[in-house]
C-alpha cells in the first residue's frame, strides 16, 4: 500500500467506509439482474408458449442485451462520480493545500482518476455473475468476457478523463457534471448523428439512389469518406463492434459500409482494438490538460 498514490489511496479508503458504496453495487447488480430474468423470461418462456419451441441461439440475444444495459449504465454513471473529483475540492477549500503537498498536479489528477475507476470496476466484476447467466446454455466464452471486461475498464478512464477535465475547469461540481454530460452526447450520439449527416447530403445530390440496402450502404459510405475514422472515438461504435466479433451482429452491413469507404481490411477486422487505444491516448491528453489547469504557477 505505501507504493500507491496517496490521494487514490485516501479515496479508497473514503469510498470503502461509505455506506453508499454497498448501496451503489447492490442497486446497480439488482437492476441489471432485472433486466437479465427478464430477457431469460421473454426469451424461454414466452418463446416456448407461443412457438412450442426453444431457440437456443437466442442466449446470444441475452448477452447482448446484458452487456448493452451495463454499458448504458456506466455511460450514466463515470459522469456522475468523476465530475466532483477537482471541483468538489475546491467547493471545500482542500485544493490549495492539496497543492502545497510533493504530489504533482498530474499525480493528484490520477489519483482521483483511479478511485473513481476503481468503482468501476468493482461494479463490473460484481456484475460478471449476472453475466454468466449466459454460460448456463452456452456460446459465450471466458474470452469474450474479459473482453467486455476489457472494454468497460477502457470506457471508464476514457469518460472518467474527460469528467476530471471539466472538473479542473469549472469552477462548481454542478457545471462539471452538465459539461461532462453534454461531452459524452457529443462522442456518443452527436459524432455519429455527424457522420450519417454528411453521408446523406452527399448523397442528395445525387438523382440514382437504391433502396436496396446493401447499395445504400455502400453509397452512403462512399460518401462519407475520411469523416468515418471520427467513429473510433464512440464508445458506442466500439460496442457494437466487440459484439460483432463475439455473436456476430450486423457483420455483413459493417462490412459493406467500412469497407466502400477505402477502409482496410486490418482496420475493419480490428476496429475494437484501434478504438481502445486511441481512447485511452485521448484520454492521457486530457488528463494532461487536467493537470496544467491545477498547477500553483
Amino acid at each position: 500500500m505505501k507504493f500507491l498514490n496517496p490521494v487514490y489511496k485516501r479515496e479508497l479508503k473514503q469510498t470503502a467506509r461509505m455506506y453508499r458504496t454497498p448501496v451503489l453495487i447492490f442497486c446497480y447488480n439488482a437492476f441489471l439482474a432485472l433486466f437479465g430474468l427478464f430477457s431469460f423470461y421473454i426469451t424461454f418462456g414466452k418463446g416456448n408458449e407461443y412457438y412450442n419451441k426453444l431457440h437456443y441461439e437466442d442466449i446470444l440475444t441475452i448477452y447482448g442485451i446484458i452487456t448493452g444495459i451495463e454499458f448504458i449504465l456506466f455511460l450514466l454513471l463515470v459522469p456522475a462520480l468523476t465530475a466532483g473529483s477537482i471541483s468538489g475540492e475546491r467547493e471545500k477549500q482542500t485544493l490549495d493545500i492539496l497543492l502545497t503537498t510533493k504530489l504533482t498536479p498530474f499525480q493528484i489528477i490520477l489519483g482521483k482518476l483511479l478511485s473513481s475507476i476503481s468503482i468501476m470496476i468493482l461494479l463490473a466484476v460484481s456484475s460478471l455473475p449476472i453475466i454468466a447467466l449466459c454460460f448456463s446454455i452456452g456460446g459465450i466464452t471466458l474470452l469474450d468476457l474479459a473482453k467486455f471486461l476489457l472494454f468497460l475498464i477502457v470506457t471508464a478512464i476514457y469518460l472518467g478523463s474527460i469528467s476530471i477535465f471539466f472538473s479542473t475547469y469549472c469552477k462548481r461540481t454542478t457545471a462539471a457534471t452538465v459539461c461532462s454530460y453534454f461531452a459524452m452526447l457529443v462522442l456518443v450520439f452527436l459524432s455519429l448523428l455527424l457522420v450519417i449527416g454528411v453521408g446523406i447530403l452527399s448523397l442528395l445530390n445525387k438523382e440514382d439512389i437504391s433502396y436496396h440496402l446493401s447499395f445504400l450502404l455502400t453509397s452512403c459510405g462512399k460518401a462519407i469518406g475520411n469523416w468515418i475514422y471520427i467513429l473510433l472515438l464512440n464508445p458506442i461504435i466500439s460496442f457494437f463492434s466487440m459484439l460483432k466479433d463475439q455473436i456476430g451482429y450486423g457483420t455483413q452491413e459493417g462490412y459493406l459500409f467500412l469497407m466502400s469507404n477505402g477502409m482496410s481490411p486490418f482496420c475493419y477486422e480490428h476496429w475494437f482494438f484501434i478504438s481502445l487505444i486511441l481512447q485511452l491516448i485521448v484520454s492521457l491528453l486530457f488528463l494532461w490538460l487536467a493537470s496544467r489547469k491545477i498547477t500553483p504557477c
